[in-house]
């Protein structure tokens, strides 16, 4: 296995490099997909620039209006649909990757290295891509396109139904396929569309087939339809009317379909006279003698009186009132069976992790009565507290307490604390920021950043710092203005190391790092 370097740059434009960690040499690249991808423009690649000094090679990437999957999972938010629909994008980009000689294994499957072009609801996916003979991870397909799964889960808002548990199950399966996993997430996609109507306001179309009534009867029927507690009865409980058999509306149906049985005469003829031809074709003139002779008039003698019988339009005598019973039938049961499913694509709650088998069953319990989801919810939550070892449930205070001894220790050592002195142009004075261990991110929103500067040009999550034992970094998040560091434009995804003194910009502001102890 190759292990990848990841570096980025700002020069005409912005720019992924990836360097092998041991130097990569002109015989370990396959050729064959490096002049597909130099010769044609394939769909949801990155740009690639294939360097080679002394036959050291390096792989370039154009990522310049581009932003990492990474970042803007931390930003944004998707429907259930929309997440749907972007890993339906990840698998037909590497099931359609084959048509272009390339392998799926090679895709750099990491939200690192897939760039989007917002907004992430309706985001183009483009996708790292190396063409190389060695493989660049040791992990197969399905357990990498898990991983993906799950880290984009986060950001998904609402999520309804059992498509994703059966999602992540597949992806576990020995049968996993390409072809396989985009039609089941055709399928999800499907399921999570809009809802049906409901029965009952189809209601209208079962009562214009139906037979004739008396005036009662429709004064009654009237009453029923716009009666707001009315609902609609069950097939079976449907009674039969008290009219004739045979009404007036059946000869006006037959009126209706005179028409179309007019035009079914016609190719019924002509059906007969082509059977008639293939039959004294294949069966006396292909093997003359007197069998096939009697055979082939015998079958032009059951086709004339076919034809005839159609002609003088012979029908057998089926009571219609029962041909109408079965069609309101048929369309009850239709209706009836996209409603109950409906209201068990409702009844299912929001899970985001995977379920034992346990709980799966009990899962399939829930959706037969829906009042018992709630009494269950409530007897299931303290069962699971109870089965989870004491040890487990001590064990976040303990670790709060020992972080925070940890931190009182680093200050009795001497460790050093970061601050940040920001001034702002047209503004006498300073404000103190105060750093905290971790990643602290500077922007626009609240949601996402730690500091809030309102200045103009700067975007919702503009710059990172990342302060650590050993030192503090700066990375910009690929900002729409940039980053200047002193008076070098950062290039963005790219990790900078900061020092006491050192200065950075944004729009207006000045930060300055500071330390103290």
């Amino acid at each position: 296995m190759v292990v990848l370097l990841t570096d980025f740059s700002r020069s005409d434009g912005v720019f992924m490099h990836l360097t092998g960690k041991e130097p990569l040499k002109g015989a370990h690249m396959n050729r064959v997909q490096r002049m597909m991808l130099s010769s044609v423009a394939i769909p949801h690649l990155l740009p690639l620039i294939v360097r080679e000094v002394d036959d050291d090679v390096s792989f370039q990437y154009n990522i310049t209006g581009k932003k990492m999957l990474s970042q803007c999972l931390r930003q944004d938010k998707l429907e259930l649909t929309e997440f749907y629909s972007l890993l339906l994008q990840i698998v037909t980009v590497l099931e359609e990757s084959r048509q272009y000689m390339l392998s799926p294994d090679q895709f750099y499957l990491d939200e690192d290295h897939i760039f989007v072009e917002e907004p992430l609801s309706l985001a183009v996916l483009h996708f790292t891509y190396v063409p190389l003979k060695q493989a660049i991870r040791e992990e197969p397909l399905p357990q990498v396109f898990l991983k993906l799964v799950t880290k984009m889960m986060a950001c998904v808002d609402n999520m309804n139904g059992n498509g994703i548990q059966k999602l992540l199950r597949w992806c576990s399966d020995e049968r996993f396929t390409l072809a396989e996993t985009r039609q089941l997430i055709s399928d999800f996609m499907t399921d999570t569309g809009p809802q049906q109507p409901e029965p009952k306001k189809l209601e209208p179309r079962f009562k214009v087939r139906e037979y004739v009534r008396t005036n009662e009867e429709q004064v009654q029927s009237s009453a029923i339809s716009y009666s707001p507690e009315w609902k609609m009865p069950e097939a079976p409980q449907w009674k039969m009317p008290k009219t004739p058999m045979f009404s007036d509306e059946g000869e006006e149906e037959e009126q209706e379909q005179e028409p179309q049985s007019s035009s079914m005469k016609t190719y019924i003829v002509l059906g007969a006279v082509l059977a008639a031809a293939m039959l004294w074709k294949f069966v006396y003139l292909d093997h003359p003698g007197a069998g096939s002779l009697w055979i082939s008039l015998l079958g032009t003698l059951l086709l004339a009186g076919g034809i005839l019988l159609s002609r003088i339009g012979f029908k057998l005598p089926f009571p219609k009132i029962g041909i109408h019973k079965e069609e309101e039938q048929e369309e009850y049961e239709e209706y009836g069976v996209q409603a109950k499913g409906s209201e068990q694509n409702n009844s299912l709650g929001a899970y985001r992790y995977p379920l034992d088998e346990d709980e799966l069953s009990a899962l399939s319990n829930w959706r037969r009565d829906e009042k018992l989801v709630t009494v269950q919810e409530e007897v299931h939550k303290p069962v699971e507290i109870e089965k989870k070892p004491p040890e487990l449930i001590a064990r976040p205070p303990q670790t709060v307490l020992l972080s925070r001894s940890g931190l009182d220790k680093e200050h009795k050592i001497g460790a050093a604390a970061y601050s940040l002195e920001r001034t702002s142009r047209g503004l006498s004075g300073g404000e103190t920021i105060t750093l905290s261990k971790g990643s602290f991110v500077i922007g626009r929103s609240e949601e996402i950043a730690q500091y809030i500067d309102n200045t103009p040009g700067v975007s919702r999550a503009h710059v990172e710092l990342m302060v650590k034992t050993t030192g503090c970094t700066l990375k910009d998040l690929g900002s729409r203005n940039g980053t200047l560091l002193g008076e070098e434009l950062m290039a963005p995804y790219k990790e900078y190391p900061l020092s006491p003194g050192d200065t950075f910009s944004i729009a207006e502001s000045k930060y300055t790092l500071q330390i103290y102890k």
